[in-house]
């Protein structure tokens, strides 16, 4: 086309700045046109152009010294920048000669599909929408504007007023004051402040910061960096490198890049011990900090500390490692240990210094001889909206859980809570304390205490807890409810029992009397099981002391629930545990428990139990060398319980004198109804004896040595032997050949080992003649009838409590001693023991033998 004015044609235009080709050219005098064009922007470097643009409109303004250029309407063109390695789906630009910059934009029509896309395979097709570029065409240097946002895996960074730079090698320049969104999705976490740079489609470099927002509002910022796909991503994207295949912003084949659900991002903190970092308010928190864009919370790889005291003392660095979120702290403690793999405890250690009883959040006991008398574990949990903490294996939530330990720590008042195993003294086998308490304390004050169920295990003789638990029966037949009358005793039995025990304790019908414990579990077979005991400490006596009534449970394999009254005092003296026990069944009856210095004492004024534990004691305590169970004395039983109450209720002395008289007045009211049933017994069995005599032996007054009623008995079984001298008085002319007969057939016979020669028979109304002779047979019996510790000493564990021994071992030894001492405790007319004749017979020249 040629024209005056106008020269056209299609063709191609090489100038010095600028390659255009186009089918259809139109000049002018100072500009020029096209259509269908394309418009390439040379550089410094031959054959590489800085801008090229196709299928595009241009008109060159040569006198006001610009380009522009616009997309043919329905083509799919982009705009190509090789330096920066982009290219563009922005539809027009404007080129200034002089500025030498390259304006770019987007039709209205076309703003929302307007892309910067990377074509640096190690970039993997990073791209970002923009609605304007400026091009930089000296520097290629691209500025892209109206960026909201770029995608980086399944997250977003947000670059500050919406600017991206891009420098030539298709590098980015570094973003100041960035957001990032993590994920697009869930918006899970949100940084600010970020100095950012961003490397490909899935990662970018730099640093920004993170509000850790905790549950009661406060917050702390967190610096992370180090961000990049996580390690299920990483694998994902070692095929993601291959050269894009087809035009511009094409769906690729499966498996050359992921898609941003398939990837998530992940970033690290780096937190010291000096930047006092807390989970919470006082849980301090050192190590590696990470988030993943697909999951609540941050992930923990460090050490905790626990500064519930004051001084932050009583607790060190515990290694962790788990996944956090501040609006609902849960931590894992299960069986921690310290940075030198020694076991951590956390709960109450009882100590020889001052104040005694301390408490620890996992770290080390203060004194290597310190002892922990209740321990817990597992996961800890804090609630803000209450400001407690709580640390237990167990769901605290749940109502069907009793068994467990279980600490609290409430913020505000700094006082703990409790529940779980108590074990107040240390390990001991011949006397063991199996306990379970639910309690309170404040450390600050050093003041303790619990509501607490006791289990002794108590090496002693088994004939005497089989008495005991028999006369206690007798005695609590209209005492109180010990068990059941609070909520902590379901916890308790559940501690000592099991978790079934306590739920079938708690089920039983309404009005309905609850299972004795015993049949609950077998765990509570034990000598003694106390409940009800109301325990508190003193950091002046570095003691635990009862207040108020005790419970009792259970004797060996008696039940019991009964409420009396009692005393209990535990406590340790360098290195040495000192337990004291009194309990009262009735008024004025006591059964009283020692146990120190590895030898356990006991009183009571039960003369059958006295009996039992005293005709097996080996030795007498106060030189014992080993462990035994030994008979005390009265006056130590008032000694206790007068020092008690001046201890720890400060009784005064007219107070104590009031109560002794007291006492004394009950004790002797016992001692008359004792003896007013021993007496009418005595009378029942005279009488039923004179009803089967015959009269003219019902007149006699024939009575044993001792003038025992339980003789009687005896002489009764001999009354056919003529040779008995408590028979009917007349011996025989042969009466030594066949006295050794009968002996063999009848082992009762209390003097079938003596060396007394038989006496004369006396007239009927007469005392026996063999009163003599019992002196000389009053010593030997400790000597002649002790046995080994071993066979002396039965231990009413539930392991070996179940089943008692023969009536023959037991007794054997203690009725043939009845038999020759005038003891008026004494049970005469039981079989003696055969082992123990044995003995005496090898023994005639033991100066303590048989006479």
């Amino acid at each position: 086309m040629l024209t005056p004015k106008v020269v056209g044609g299609a063709g191609r235009l090489d100038g010095p700045q600028s390659y255009v080709r186009s089918e259809s050219l139109v000049f002018t005098n100072d500009s020029y046109s096209g259509k269908k064009a394309l418009l390439s922007v040379k550089s410094a470097q031959a054959g590489k152009p800085a801008l090229m643009a196709n299928e595009v409109d241009i008109s060159y303004d040569l006198k006001r010294g610009f380009a522009e250029f616009k997309r043919e309407e329905g083509s799919k063109s982009t705009i190509d920048l090789p330096y920066t390695d982009f290219r563009s789906s922005l539809s027009e630009g404007r080129w200034d000669f002089k500025k030498k910059q390259v304006i770019l934009r987007a039709s209205r029509s076309d703003s929302v599909k307007s892309y910067f896309a990377s074509t640096l395979p190690e970039q993997k097709g990073l791209k970002f929408r923009a609605g304007s570029a400026i091009y930089d065409l000296a520097k290629y240097k691209l500025q892209a504007n109206n960026v909201h946002h770029i995608a980086i895996a399944d997250s977003w960074v947000l670059p500050d007023s919406g600017r991206v730079v891009v420098l030539p090698g298709g590098r980015f320049q570094q973003m100041k004051n960035a957001r990032v969104v993590m994920d697009s999705v869930t918006k899970f976490h949100k940084l600010y402040l970020g100095d950012l740079v961003l490397k490909s489609r899935y990662e970018f470099e730099g640093q920004a910061k993170y509000t850790f927002k905790y549950a009661n509002g406060d917050s702390v910022a967190l610096t992370f960096s180090d961000f990049r796909p996580d390690s299920a991503g990483g694998r994902l994207l070692a095929d993601a490198g291959g050269k894009k295949k087809g035009g511009f912003l094409k769906s690729r084949k499966t498996g050359d890049v992921p898609t941003s659900g398939n990837i998530s991002l992940t970033g690290a903190a780096k937190v010291q011990a000096n930047d006092n970092f807390n989970l919470a308010p006082r849980i301090g928190y050192q190590g590696e900090v990470t988030l993943n864009s697909q999951r609540r919370g941050l992930a923990f790889q460090g050490e905790v500390k626990l500064n519930f005291n004051k001084n932050k003392s009583g607790a060190e660095w515990v290694p962790m490692l788990d996944t956090i979120n501040p609006k609902s702290i849960a931590i894992q403690f299960e069986n921690p240990k310290g940075e030198d793999g020694a076991p951590l405890t956390a709960g109450l250690l009882m100590s020889d210094e001052a104040p005694g009883v301390y408490p620890l959040y996992f770290g080390s006991p203060v004194n290597t001889t310190d002892y922990p008398i209740f321990k817990v574990d597992g996961t800890l949990r804090y609630d803000a909206k209450a400001g407690r903490y709580s640390l237990s294996r167990a769901d605290l939530a749940d109502p069907n859980q009793y068994e467990g330990a279980a600490l609290t720590f409430d913020e505000a008042s700094r006082r703990l809570g409790w529940r779980g195993p108590f074990n107040p003294i240390s390990s001991e086998k011949n006397f063991t304390i199996t306990g379970a308490a639910v309690g309170t304390g404040a450390p600050d004050s050093a003041a303790y205490r619990m509501q607490a169920m006791l289990g002794f295990d108590i090496v002693m003789p088994l004939k005497g807890v089989e008495t005991m638990a028999a006369n206690i029966v007798k005695l609590t037949k209209s005492a109180g409810e010990a068990i059941g009358g609070n909520p902590n005793d379901l916890f308790n039995i559940g501690q000592l029992g099991g978790n079934q025990a306590a739920k079938s304790f708690a089920d039983h019908k309404m009005g309905a009397a609850p299972d004795a414990l015993q049949k609950l579990s077998p765990k509570f077979l034990r000598t003694l099981v106390i409940n009800h005991v109301d325990l508190r400490w003193n950091a002046h006596e570095r003691a635990w002391y009862s207040v108020g009534r005790i419970g009792l449970g259970g004797v060996g394999k008696q039940p019991f629930n009964a409420l009396m009254n009692g005393m209990l005092e535990i406590k340790r003296v360098e290195g040495q545990d000192y337990v004291e026990l009194y309990l009262e069944p009735s008024p004025g009856y006591f059964y009283y428990f020692r146990y120190e210095k590895g030898v356990f004492v006991t009183q009571s004024l039960d003369e059958q139990y006295n009996y039992a534990i005293s005709s097996k004691a080996k030795y007498d305590y106060s030189t014992a060398l080993e462990y035994g169970a030994f008979l005390g004395a009265l006056d130590e039983v008032e000694t206790f319980r007068t020092r008690f109450r001046r201890t720890y209720f400060n009784e005064s002395a007219s107070e104590t004198m009031a109560r002794r008289k007291a006492t004394a007045a009950a004790e002797e009211r016992l001692a008359q109804e004792k003896a007013a049933q021993e007496e009418a017994a005595a009378a029942a069995a005279e009488a039923k004896k004179n009803k089967k005599r015959k009269p003219d032996e019902a007149a006699s007054d024939d009575t044993n040595a001792f003038g025992e009623p339980p003789m009687e008995a005896a002489s009764k079984k001999k009354k056919k032997k003529d040779n008995d001298p408590y028979g009917d008085g007349v011996i025989t002319p042969a009466a030594a050949e066949p006295a050794k007969k009968p002996k063999k057939k009848k082992d009762n016979d209390p003097f079938a080992e003596s060396d007394v020669p038989p006496v004369a028979p006396a007239p009927k109304k007469s005392a026996p003649a063999p009163v003599a002779p019992a002196p000389a047979v009053a010593k030997p019996a400790p000597a002649a009838g002790a046995k080994p510790a071993a066979d002396s000493l039965k231990a009413t564990a539930p392991a070996t409590s179940v089943e008692a021994p023969a009536a023959a071992p037991v007794e054997a030894p203690v009725k043939k001693q009845k038999a020759d001492m005038p003891d008026p405790t004494g049970e005469p007319g039981i079989e003696p023991d055969r082992k123990s004749k044995k003995k005496k017979k090898k023994g005639e020249e033991d100066p303590f033998g048989d006479s």
